[in-house]
């Protein structure tokens, strides 16, 4: 009675690109002044221990290579990153995505819990969920008077905080600001 069972083989895993990646990533998107950054250095601490990344990031560096940056509260600088990512999705909508995406891809991130802050754009979440058959978009949410609490420092009147926030609400074109349209794609708010 005691037949003996063959061991069976072991199956590898393919990894091919198309398959997707197996990380948990959490995407964050919400009004500034909401809270994502915050958000991003809790889930990034030691007993969470998600490896940070943020959209804005590499903006920033292309202005910088063109010496082009304002410093964060000069007049203009959101709005001078706002257009720099939009000027880039309107040729390619997952432009941003490509280079957080090689971002992890050179910090060999390949099983790590991921946290990827400031989705802006509606096309970019999309393009994210491609890669990520784990990914979750939460959206951080607070009133408009406390985020101008919050970011108050950083304009010169409420008038510019206006302008800002108007247009990174919903711009009426695909590859623009859409930050309401990635709140209402949230998996979790």
């Amino acid at each position: 009675m005691g037949s003996a069972r063959k061991p069976r083989k072991k199956r590898k895993i393919k990894t091919d690109a198309n398959l997707g990646r197996s990380n948990l990533v959490i995407g964050l998107t919400g009004p500034f002044g909401s809270g994502c950054s915050r958000m991003r250095e809790v889930l990034t601490q030691e007993e969470f221990g998600f490896q940070p990344f943020k959209i804005s990031h590499d903006i920033r560096e292309e202005l910088k290579s063109e010496n082009k940056l304002i410093e964060k509260g000069e007049p203009g600088w959101r709005k001078l990153l706002q257009e720099r990512g939009n000027k880039r999705r309107e040729k390619d909508r997952a432009y941003w995505v490509k280079k957080v995406l090689n971002r992890i891809d050179k910090a060999g991130i390949s099983t790590e819990d991921i946290v990827i802050d400031g989705f802006r754009n509606f096309q970019e979440v999309q393009e994210i969920r491609k890669v990520y058959p784990r990914f979750f978009l939460v959206a951080i949410c607070a009133e408009k008077e406390e985020r101008w609490r919050r970011v108050r420092k950083d304009y010169r009147d409420y008038n510019e905080f206006e302008d800002d926030d108007r247009r990174d609400q919903n711009e009426e074109f695909d590859w623009g600001q859409s930050v309401q349209r990635c709140v209402d794609d949230a998996d979790y708010v």
